[in-house]
């Protein structure tokens, strides 16, 4: 709580202590997921991914607020080219995706998800969600 300990009780989020210097950070939804993750670029030339896993939320009913129950894991790691000193989600190409910018010592790196990918990921959650209300219907 920084409002109450301000920057004395820091959290190491897991994993990212095998690079020498954080250097940027970017919170997107990279997975389509509906959930944040967060983006970290490092002087030591890597990108991490990380985010909370769904089963660690815990949900206060008092006041609604909702707890980590423990720190937020790596997914991915990634190498650069080079340093990062910059990161950026933003729709760079009108497709209604985000795309990853990351600004390095050698340069501009656009990452964008695969759009066919994008189309089977939504095909896949609608057939999903379409059985779900299926199998509701047929149980009432």
């Amino acid at each position: 709580n920084v409002s109450i300990n301000g920057l004395t009780d820091p959290v190491v989020l897991s994993g990212t202590d095998s690079q020498d210097c954080i250097t940027s950070s970017c919170i997107c939804d990279i997975d389509l997921d509906g959930k944040n993750e967060i983006l970290l670029g490092t002087f030591g030339k890597a990108c991490f991914i990380c985010r909370i896993p769904i089963d660690n939320y815990k949900l206060n009913t008092i006041d609604g607020l909702s707890f980590i129950a423990e720190t937020f894991p790596v997914c991915r790691v990634f190498p650069l080219a080079a340093s990062a000193y910059g990161i950026l989600a933003l729709d760079f190409t009108n497709d209604g995706l985000d795309e990853i910018i990351i600004a390095t010592t050698k340069g501009l790196h656009i990452y964008q998800l695969e759009l066919n990918e994008v189309v089977k990921l939504i095909e896949n959650r609608l057939e999903k969600k379409n059985n779900e209300n299926e199998s509701l219907s047929n149980s009432h």
